[in-house]
């Protein structure tokens, strides 16, 4: 069964990986938009910036609080107001890698205890942290459908999925 170090450790792997890719990636071709009503590769990186945000606030609150709640993440809002599309790319590039370094060292350090904390993320039943953010499911996976979107979309994603670097613990 899958743990959360296991999650950890597989983020921090993944982020490796894609961290050597994205950085490959000239700035133009990140700022380009694939068409008027898509992101480009900033605005998505972007929002997988925001979105880690999100879960830095879930996973710290789930650990000090009895029960917490949480407005809709209101994506395109908040990748309009970071305005991803006019920043520098390496620079967000960078942002994308050393946040999701904190979220993996917050889900390897999380408490099980924290696991049941009712989170209730829009309007609905509260759940579990733990039902939210599976074990090796929910954020690993993001990760590798978001390099399947890339690979569809962008030229720079052509090609196998970034191998996984495996550290020495």
């Amino acid at each position: 069964m899958p743990t959360y170090v296991d999650t950890a450790l597989e983020i921090e792997s993944l982020i490796e990986s894609w961290r050597r890719k994205l950085l490959e990636i000239d700035a133009a071709l990140a700022h380009a938009k694939p068409a008027p009503d898509r992101w480009s590769i900033s605005e998505v990186v972007g929002h997988l910036v925001d979105s880690t945000c999100n879960n830095h606030q879930r996973f710290v609150r789930a650990q000090h609080c009895t029960d917490f709640a949480f407005p809709k993440y209101e994506q395109n809002e908040w990748v309009a107001a970071a305005n991803y599309q006019e920043g520098d790319w390496e620079s967000l590039a960078e942002l994308w890698y050393h946040y999701n370094r904190l979220i993996a060292k917050l889900i390897r350090n999380m408490r099980t205890s924290s696991l049941s904390t009712p989170c209730t993320i829009l309007v609905g039943d509260p759940l579990p942290i733990d039902e939210i953010y599976p074990p090796n499911v929910s954020l690993a996976k993001s990760f590798r459908t978001v390099w399947s979107f890339f690979k569809k979309v962008f030229p720079f994603a052509r090609g196998p999925e970034p191998v996984p670097c495996h550290r020495q613990q």
